[in-house]
């Protein structure tokens, strides 16, 4: 039993977050055997809005261009988006 809560967060550039949000929505055309597709259903997503990198990548340069002062170029490979996971013990999920 455990109290432990592990937060994991990381800056991604947009073809890293596409990547990732195919991986998390199951969307390739063919699932690694250990994916079990009945347990898939149970996933939850907190905030997904549907965006793609490239999109993510657009805004970005598109707030740049609104800032004041000295303007930076917006990498194609910039981080554009934050990616994480949480987990916890059983213990955490029970509030004890």
């Amino acid at each position: 039993m455990s109290l432990t809560v592990s937060v994991r967060i990381e800056y991604v550039n947009a073809k890293k977050f596409d990547f990732q949000m195919r991986q998390d929505r199951r969307e390739r055309k063919t699932l690694p055997k250990y994916i079990n597709r009945e347990l898939s259903r149970e996933n939850e997503a907190v905030l997904d809005k549907k965006l793609t990198g490239k999109e993510l990548l657009q805004t970005a340069r598109e707030l740049r261009e609104k800032t004041p002062g000295k303007r930076c170029r917006v990498k194609d490979d910039a981080a554009v988006a934050y990616h994480g996971v949480v987990t916890w013990g059983t213990e955490a999920l029970r509030g004890s």
